[in-house]
């Protein structure tokens, strides 16, 4: 019990700081290592300094990736700001209806999965929550539905998590893609109900609830079909094409 202890107190330290303390997250990570490194030298896990120089090359090789990737889309986001992109897209986007439901399912459902799918690591959140701002929507409302919005998951950045997973899991990557896509229907319809209660309330949700439940099973079905006749790698791409191309 005292090593389970141990072994979990890294992931409560990094919860510690990040929500209670209100720490950043690179402050966070580095105390965090440290403390991970504390106990693995401890007497009750019997490692060797030896012992921590793979698994720190490896986890230092893997921020160095991400870190490449989120700085570009960062670099990303801040061109399209000073190139008007957003307010550009924003502008289409209203013209083309001004339904606050429609333009909410839209950006979560369709353009934030689109971009996930083909870049991955959360970067929809930098392109979709400031949309949603530029469209009338609060910091919060945007910032809650951008992050909520990231629900293709096993489909982001061309489904490398489901290729990867089915690999290590000697699994056929076929049924593991349908699979999931059968699993993550109910998920995609509870997303698209949740992304517009907190974008417009109750009532307003309630009143176009059919449209808003078609919507969550067409991201679902689209891509449960790319899965079963085209491929694994394209279904985020497909589903969130579908859904913006039945909108439009």
């Amino acid at each position: 019990m005292l090593k389970f202890l141990l072994a979990i107190l890294p992931l409560i330290s990094i919860m510690f700081m990040i929500f209670v303390l209100k720490k950043s997250s690179i402050f966070t990570g580095i105390v965090a290592c440290f403390l991970t490194a504390a106990i693995a030298l401890s007497p009750f896990f019997h490692s060797s300094i030896f012992d921590l120089t793979e698994p720190i090359m490896k986890s230092s090789l893997t921020t160095s990736v991400i870190a490449y990737i989120l700085f570009f889309g960062i670099f990303l986001f801040h061109l399209m700001d000073k190139a008007g992109a957003i307010d550009g897209i924003a502008s289409s986007i209203t013209k083309a209806t001004d339904d606050k439901i429609f333009q909410i399912l839209i950006l979560a459902l369709g353009l934030s999965p689109l971009i996930e799918s083909v870049s991955g690591f959360g970067l929809a959140v930098i392109v979709i929550a400031p949309l949603l701002i530029a469209l009338g929507f609060s910091p919060m409302k945007s910032s809650l539905i951008a992050l909520i919005s990231l629900c293709i998951i096993p489909w982001g950045t061309l489904a490398m998590g489901t290729i990867i997973g089915a690999t290590l899991g000697n699994v056929d990557l076929d049924k593991m893609g349908m699979g999931s896509a059968i699993m993550c229907l109910p998920i995609y319809i509870y997303y698209a109900l949740l992304v517009v209660y907190i974008g417009v309330g109750f009532r307003a949700l309630k009143k176009r609830l059919f449209t808003v439940l078609f919507v969550g099973f067409i991201l679902g079905a689209s891509v449960w079909v790319c899965n079963r006749f085209v491929s694994v790698e394209l279904a985020g791409l497909f589903g969130s094409l579908t859904v913006i191309s039945v909108f439009f």
